[in-house]
């Protein structure tokens, strides 16, 4: 991996620090059959919209969305924030044993460090 310069590091920075450390999402579950899928809802920008399979896709859909809303350039989008749900977001998508039954509503995600 070639050492980025000192002005592509300050892009990098400044593309990171539009980035909100929260977002809230809302998670409407689509059932088709036996197969359910999610669709998520970013508050903080209001037309972004995307779709998650389960807690792997939203992780990786949720980080992308921001990006490409942001219009981050895809050489810099390895050095973006990744956001990480909550324990609640998990088991309200299966990924956990579930605690209760929530249907829909809106939940938190926090920027990962790193």
């Amino acid at each position: 991996m070639k050492k980025s310069t000192k002005k592509e590091l300050l892009e990098i920075n400044r593309f990171r620090s539009l980035f909100p450390k929260e977002i809230k999402v809302r998670i409407i579950p689509c059932e088709d059959g036996s197969r359910v899928s999610y669709t998520i809802r970013i508050s903080e920008f209001p037309n972004a919209i995307t779709e998650a399979e389960n807690l792997d896709d939203l992780i990786t859909m949720v980080s992308d969305c921001v990006a490409t809303v942001l219009r981050v350039p895809k050489k810099y989008l390895p050095f973006m924030p990744r956001y990480l749900p909550s324990m609640e977001i998990a088991q309200y998508m299966n990924a956990f044993p579930r605690l209760k039954i929530v249907r829909s509503g809106e939940l938190s995600i926090k920027e990962s460090c790193g």
